[in-house]
């Protein structure tokens, strides 16, 4: 009999709290795409996906599905502090040792492991990452089996009379290290290990890896890999500038993440066929990229920005809206001025700089947010007396949280207009080079493109 788990209030509450502040308050647009191929909860499953963003992967994952609490497993050093050890327990994750962790430790992890198959096996759900890293660049690592031999270890606990799944599935993010970015989280198609059961109980090295190459072949599907890591920096230039061009005349949208990743997915294709077709001619092309990146960075503008036309009306215009819509961002900035600095303040006593957004997010969903929105209300309450009041100040904040930060947005891109402005007043010699530059790189990618 499936045995469904029990999930406790404190755990729902904290749930849906940290949901709203992610994808309302962190994130601009957030998508769950293929939710419906997420097995039922009473389910034995394990979801493996690629690790670009540290807790933030994590994060997506458990807020595309509804309410569960599946295992995580990370690096046992954060379970050092006692307190964190106690939170990190409560909300599913376990701690693996490393070999750096020491032999002693590391022979913990049979324990571990043990109870993890146990934990699938009676129909609970575990999120593993193969690469069993994270990095800052859209490809993806090596897949390690230790993920396989858990699922069919799980099946094994119950004598392979259960049907044990695997879940590929991917993230994918706009930007890994700002606020108001746009986040997606896409599911392939569940995989039964049942067909490999008698396979595994004679060859189970060969059934593991036979898995493994179906799961890698659907996460990699589901992603943007790209392979060159010698050419990354040029690619990845050309997928940010270039790459908005080419959703456009394939009828994607490059504002909408889940249609750019598909486009940049294409780009990457023809990128890496051309450059076995015609080696030099992408070398040169990428030299050129890297060219017209350094100019766009000695004039501090964006590639999207440096062809449009700049008028005095609409300079005029967009400072009558910046000074209308200021105490708006005042109203914004000073309620949530604790929660934008205080974890930078942690963040730079860690090298790893993709753990800071995990620090912000972590930080604020389950901390600094709630606590001060409580505050605030209070405060407002005895204040004013009147519960009305109180209650609409609450929805303002976070209303007001991300119309603050899109003013920053929007105020930083004014100035990019004013730049724009006085460059082609002055005819300055650096921005005629830029748009040289950017009219042959996009000249010589059409034609690539047209070719490939």
């Amino acid at each position: 009999m499936k045995q469904r788990q029990r999930i406790p209030l404190l755990y729902k509450i904290l749930y849906f709290i940290t949901k709203f502040n992610i994808d309302f308050l962190y994130y601009r647009k957030t998508y769950y795409l293929n939710t419906k191929n997420i097995p039922s909860s009473d389910t034995p499953l394990i979801i493996v996906s690629n690790h670009q963003n540290s807790l933030n992967d994590a994060m997506a994952i458990l807020y595309s599905m509804k309410i569960r609490r599946p295992h995580f497993m990370a690096r046992a050093d954060v379970f050092k502090n006692p307190f964190a050890a106690k939170f990190l327990s409560f909300a599913g994750v376990l701690p693996v040792y490393r070999q750096r962790d020491g032999m002693e430790n590391v022979k913990q992890n049979l324990s571990v492991f043990s109870n993890i198959e146990a934990f699938i096996s009676r129909g609970n759900t575990v999120v593993l990452y193969p690469e069993a890293m994270h990095q800052d660049r859209h490809f993806l690592g090596r897949f390690y089996l230790s993920y396989t031999r858990l699922a069919f270890g799980a099946a094994e606990d119950s004598n392979f009379e259960k049907e044990v799944f695997i879940l590929p599935s991917a993230n994918h993010y706009s930007d890994y290290f700002h606020m108001q970015e746009d986040m997606l989280q896409i599911y392939g198609k569940p995989i039964s290990l049942k067909p490999y059961y008698e396979l595994y109980k004679v060859q189970p090295r060969e059934a593991q890896m036979k898995v493994n190459d179906m799961v890698r072949a659907q996460v990699e599907s589901l992603m943007l890999n790209i392979e060159d890591e010698e050419n990354y920096d040029a690619i990845y230039f050309l997928l940010k500038t270039y790459g908005k061009k080419f959703a456009y005349d394939k009828h994607g949208n490059p504002n909408i993440l889940p249609l750019k990743l598909k486009t940049d997915q294409a780009l990457v294709a023809i990128l890496k066929k051309a450059y076995v077709q015609r080696e030099d001619f992408v070398k040169n092309l990428y030299a050129d990229a890297f060219h017209y990146k350094k100019e766009l960075e000695e004039l501090k503008v964006e590639d999207g920005m440096i062809n449009r036309t700049i008028r005095i009306s609409k300079l005029l215009s967009s400072s009558i809206v910046l000074i209308l819509t200021f105490p708006i961002f005042i109203y914004g900035l000073l309620h949530h001025i604790i929660p934008y600095h205080a974890p930078k303040l942690i963040n730079r006593k860690i090298k790893d700089k993709l753990l800071h957004p995990s620090v912000f997010i972590g930080l604020n969903a389950l901390l600094l947010i709630p606590i001060l929105y409580i505050l605030y209300f209070v405060l407002c309450l005895v204040f004013t007396h009147s519960l009305l009041i109180a209650f609409i100040y609450l929805l303002t904040l976070p209303l007001s949280a991300r119309l603050a930060w899109n003013y920053r947005k929007y105020f930083l891109r004014f100035l990019q207009k004013v730049r724009l402005y006085h460059y082609k007043r002055t005819m300055n010699p650096r921005f005629d080079r830029a748009l040289f530059l950017r009219f042959g790189l996009y000249q010589s990618m059409d034609i690539l493109v047209d070719e490939i």
